[in-house]
């Protein structure tokens, strides 16, 4: 009885396709989620701090988990979409000092 050995597959040599020039729009959101995604700084916009405001009022007692429960947050979960917890908890911090009013963490 004889074996067969099969036969490596030959990789396939077909050629990724062209775009065509003009067909592929980029949106402001594809250039922020680009920016995210490189480290580049991004501006905080009003309704970035008052979804952190909001999430705040909602999660501030808990300070262990704050952060990324405002991040979870349906609400608010696509409003800080490029925003990480880290960031949140700067910018709370900025805020605090430059914001009369806001609670402080203790």
């Amino acid at each position: 009885a004889r074996c067969k050995a099969k036969k490596a597959a030959a990789p396939s040599r077909k050629k990724p396709a062209k775009k065509k020039p003009g067909t592929t729009r980029v949106t402001s959101e594809d250039l922020d989620r680009q920016q995210a995604v490189e480290g580049k700084r991004r501006r905080w916009s009003e309704e970035e701090e008052a979804a952190l405001r909001k999430g705040w009022d909602m999660y501030g007692k808990d300070l262990r988990s704050v952060w990324a429960s405002i991040k979870r947050h349906p609400d608010l979960r696509d409003i800080l979409v490029y925003r990480s917890n880290i960031d949140l908890k700067d910018k709370w911090r900025t805020m605090q000092r430059t914001h009369h009013g806001l609670p402080h963490n203790k």
